[in-house]
């Protein structure tokens, strides 16, 4: 789904307001937003897609910040326009215009836009004046997701006719030369094997490919059946069932050898999450009970390098699902403090879609 920054501008209200086309200075906005879409760091993707659901502070967003620094090259005096504060839906609609880019351009930007909105989506209100995404939008990048995941396991293979087909010893002697050179002889040969040995591995590396993919799928399916923790060294039966949803979800992701993971292993984990005790779809707990759970179980989850290792958010303003969750037992942050900075406002969840939301949400730090 292609879009102008025209486009962009009008889905983030700047047109009549901050900007409009027939102005003059909507060249120079328009040159700043194509090459930050051009030149925007992939790290700064998560942090910008956030701006596009929840008002963001310029202060901690650093793609916004980025995108102001680029629109000062193309419009000097831009501060003087804006002198009591940056032009935020100016820089969102920069943001959103260099998201979509992005996501045309790789498929893996797609996959991380996708894993991070498709569990927040549900709780996003139409009605919220901050956010500019489209459904459309949203299920383009979780399509391409639902292709790109499988790709992880394909490869193709190249097979190039040799360059050194013939050993006859004429094509070894120049004109006029009596004898075959054996320094020529020596190299046909080193070249020949040497593109003989990198088809060779081609070859081998795609045939791989699909036992390595089967292999995975059959420790999923045996993880779904025996419902046994690696980490915990005990049934998930045994394990509360508040903390089941982190727990499963990160132990699953022990088992994944490439990111992103297949689309149907999140719903391998929300069934199985679903067959344990006081875990099914139509029980849905307080979120507040759940952090405070996992805030319980702090010292014993630490103590386990995968959940040691998890990383926190660098921007503590804007949390997602998965966030809120590792914040609970990697801070000491207030938990009602800690659960109104999460960009959606949950109040109550059920443990499979909980699951798959940090679930899906932590492979994004894992590309």
């Amino acid at each position: 789904m292609s879009m102008s920054f025209l486009e962009a501008l009008n889905k983030a209200g700047c047109i009549d307001k901050q900007i409009t086309e027939s102005d003059d200075r909507f060249d120079k906005v328009n040159a700043a937003a194509e090459k930050f879409a051009n030149d925007m760091e992939p790290n700064l993707l998560i942090d910008g897609f956030h701006s596009l659901i929840k008002e963001s502070f310029f202060e901690t967003n650093l793609a916004m910040q980025s995108a102001y620094s680029t629109l000062e090259e193309y419009w000097t005096n831009v501060g003087f326009i804006y002198p009591d504060e940056k032009p935020h839906r100016l820089l969102t609609a920069m943001v959103l215009y260099a998201c979509v880019k992005l996501a045309e351009k790789n498929n893996s930007y797609a996959s991380m836009l996708a894993l991070n909105v498709v569990d927040i989506w549900p709780y996003l209100s139409v009605h919220n004046p901050h956010l500019i995404l489209s459904k459309e939008l949203v299920d383009e990048w979780n399509k391409k997701l639902n292709i790109y995941s499988y790709s992880t396991y394909t490869e193709s293979v190249d097979i190039k006719g040799l360059k050194n087909k013939t050993f006859k010893s004429e094509i070894f002697q120049a004109d006029g030369e009596v004898e075959v050179s054996a320094e020529k002889v020596a190299k046909n040969f080193t070249d020949t094997f040497k593109e003989l040995n990198d088809q060779i591995n081609s070859v081998t590396s795609a045939l791989k490919s699909p036992f390595e993919y089967q292999n995975e799928q059959l420790n999923i399916l045996w993880w779904y059946e025996a419902k046994y923790s690696q980490s915990f060294f005990k049934s998930y039966r045994e394990i509360d069932p508040l903390l089941n949803p982190l727990v499963m979800a990160i132990d699953l992701l022990q088992l994944i050898k490439g990111y992103p993971a297949p689309v149907s292993s999140t719903y391998i984990l929300a069934e199985s999450i679903n067959q344990t005790g006081n875990a099914n779809y139509d029980t849905k707990y307080p979120l507040i009970d759940i952090l405070t759970k996992i805030r319980e179980s702090k010292e014993e989850l630490l103590t386990k390098d995968i959940f040691n290792n998890l990383e926190l958010s660098s921007n503590q303003n804007f949390l997602n699902i998965r966030d809120l969750v590792i914040s609970a037992f990697k801070t000491d942050i207030d938990l009602e403090n800690l659960k109104n900075q999460c960009i959606i406002q949950i109040e109550e969840i059920s443990l499979p879609d909980l699951a798959k939301a940090i679930y899906r949400q932590e492979q994004v730090y894992r590309f």
